[in-house]
């Protein structure tokens, strides 16, 4: 066997397949999910236009809501492009493959991970931006 021969185990193959299956099924839940928050921020902006006639903050909302579906297409996308490949390794032992399997599988964690800190990093400015703001007394205007 050579050194670089990628040779998967009979039960290493089951876990990437079931891993796989499970890959796609979440994938297909995340995009339903996704395509749901963009159409209920499009109508949300749709009926602030008409009702309001402007973009006051139910327009920003529903901004925020198309905003958050777009972004999540990110790791749904990676998804399923890692669980066909994962399809892939079940039937072949190929190195090129399980590099890709394991390239996507980093980009999706590592776009959690951003997302994550991100959001925190949102939070406690949003909490300090509260906070001040009520201690001002700007809340009352």
């Amino acid at each position: 066997m050579e050194e670089n021969e990628l040779q998967l185990l009979e039960e290493s193959k089951q876990h990437v397949g079931i891993t796989g299956k499970w890959m796609m099924f979440f994938a297909v839940i995340m995009g339903i999910y996704n395509a749901f928050v963009i159409l209920i921020g499009l109508c949300i902006m749709f009926v602030s236009i008409l009702e309001m006639s402007g973009f006051g903050l139910m327009f920003w909302s529903g901004f925020v809501y198309l905003l958050l579906g777009l972004v999540l297409f990110i790791p749904t996308i990676i998804l399923y492009r890692c669980s066909k490949i994962a399809r892939g390794l079940v039937s072949y032992d190929d190195n090129e493959q399980m590099v890709e399997f394991l390239k996507y599988n980093k980009f999706y964690w590592k776009f959690w991970g951003i997302l994550t800190i991100s959001m925190i990093g949102i939070s406690f400015v949003a909490a300090l931006v509260a906070v001040v703001y009520y201690a001002t007394g700007i809340w009352y205007l």
